[in-house]
C-alpha cells in the first residue's frame, strides 16, 4: 500500500514539474516574443511624443520639419550597441514617471543631447560646402484682420575645411577655436567670445554692457 502512495505521489509530482516547466517555457517565450515590438515601438516618434513625455508644441513641429523621417531616438538615445541603448533608455524613463505625475516644467527644456558628430554628422557632413540659400517664412499678424507678413532670410551655410580653403558661413566655427563666457544656464546670454586662429592671433569680441 505505501509502494502504490509513494508511486502516485511520484507520478504527481512529476507531472505537476512538467506543467511547471512547460508554463514557465510558454511564459519566456510570450516575452521573448513581445520584445522586438516593444522595442519597435518604444524607438517609434509617436511613442516618444504621446507617450513617454508630453510635448504637443514641439512634437506637432517635428511632424511637419525637415527631420520628421528621422527617428527621435537616433538623436536623443543615439546609433549603438543594442545594450547601451537600452542602458540610455532606462536613463530617460524618469520622463513617463513626470508625465504620469505630472511632474515636468513648462517650456520643456532640450537635455542629455547626444554630441553632434555622432548624430547630426551622420547625415550632415560640415565639411561639405554649401552656397548661400534664402529661406522665406510667412505668418500671420496679431491683428483683426491677420495681415500676412514675410521674412526674408539668407542662410550662410558655408562650410569646407582648412585643405579646402572656404571655411566659412555658419559652419566656419567647426574649423577655427571658439571660445566664451555665458553668464545662465541655457547660454543665451554671452558677453565675451574668443577667437583663435591658426596663425595664434586671437581676436575677443565684448559686449558693451558686459561686467
Amino acid at each position: 500500500m505505501r509502494r502504490l502512495r509513494r508511486l502516485i505521489s511520484s507520478t504527481y509530482n512529476f507531472r505537476f514539474s512538467g506543467y511547471f516547466l512547460m508554463g514557465a517555457g510558454i511564459f519566456v517565450l510570450l516575452i521573448l516574443a513581445s520584445v522586438p515590438p516593444a522595442w519597435e515601438y518604444s524607438n517609434s516618434p509617436g511613442f516618444c511624443g504621446t507617450t513617454c513625455h508630453t510635448m504637443p508644441p514641439a512634437f506637432a513641429t517635428y511632424e511637419e520639419s525637415p527631420h520628421s523621417n528621422v527617428l527621435c531616438v537616433d538623436c536623443h538615445i543615439g546609433r549603438d550597441l543594442i545594450l547601451i541603448q537600452a542602458s540610455r533608455k532606462v536613463e530617460h524613463s524618469r520622463l513617463i514617471w513626470a508625465t504620469v505625475m505630472d511632474d515636468f516644467e513648462y517650456p520643456i527644456k532640450t537635455s542629455s543631447m547626444r554630441p553632434a558628430r555622432d548624430t547630426c554628422e551622420h547625415c550632415h557632413n560640415p565639411e561639405k560646402f554649401a552656397d548661400d540659400s534664402v529661406r522665406i517664412v510667412e505668418r500671420a499678424e496679431n491683428d483683426r484682420d491677420n495681415s500676412l507678413y514675410t521674412t526674408y532670410l539668407l542662410m550662410h551655410t558655408g562650410g569646407g575645411d582648412e585643405r579646402t580653403g572656404i571655411a566659412r558661413g555658419i559652419h566656419w566655427h567647426i574649423e577655427n577655436e571658439i571660445s566664451y563666457i555665458a553668464l545662465d544656464e541655457r547660454e543665451q546670454d554671452i558677453p565675451w567670445v574668443q577667437v583663435r586662429y591658426d596663425d595664434g592671433s586671437v581676436v575677443q569680441y565684448n559686449a558693451l554692457n558686459s561686467p
